[in-house]
């Protein structure tokens, strides 16, 4: 969940991933003013919560995290933007583990009529966990930073991590 000016307006808007992972904007009184049609966001990080069937058998049920939102004027033109994460699923032959093919960070504008995307990064291969964004190098030019776990070649096998800088390719 982020609040800002999103619409560059003057007026505080929230936007929020939902329970799906598609993205929904909030207006500053709490009325939705829009939802997504794609799926952004996608997180290997749950909590498990316990609870008892009726006929007295243990279960849990998962609940998976929310990738973080930043919404910043991230190209310096003076206009905020939403920056997110967009992984894409695997098929899984475990239906409570989640598995990501490759994933990317997307960057869309909001105005009163929607959400466009202005720029994309290349596809990273695997499940790309967490970014941040900002001047790393001090050249006035804010970067997209994010940590990123390579694909396995088997289910039970351990991924390798990286950290990747990333610069819009699609704008």
């Amino acid at each position: 969940v982020c609040s800002s000016d999103l619409s560059n307006n003057g007026q505080i808007e929230t936007v929020a991933f939902l329970r799906n992972n598609n993205i929904t904007i909030y207006d500053q009184t709490g009325n939705f003013a829009w939802e997504s049609n794609e799926v952004y966001g996608g997180s290997r990080l749950f909590f498990e919560v316990p609870y008892i069937e009726e006929n007295n058998r243990r279960k849990t049920t998962r609940y998976y995290l929310a990738q973080r939102i930043h919404v910043t004027d991230i190209d310096g033109d003076g206009l905020n933007e939403i920056i997110v994460l967009k992984n894409k699923d695997a098929a899984s032959l475990l239906s409570r583990v989640k598995a990501f093919k490759e994933g990317r960070i997307d960057c869309l504008s909001y105005d009163d009529i929607g959400v466009q995307l202005k720029w994309q990064t290349r596809n990273i291969a695997g499940y790309i966990s967490d970014y941040v964004i900002g001047d790393l190098d001090n050249d006035g030019t804010n970067e997209s930073v994010l940590s990123t776990v390579a694909k396995n070649k088997s289910v039970l096998g351990k991924g390798k991590s990286y950290i990747v800088t990333c610069r819009p390719v699609k704008e």
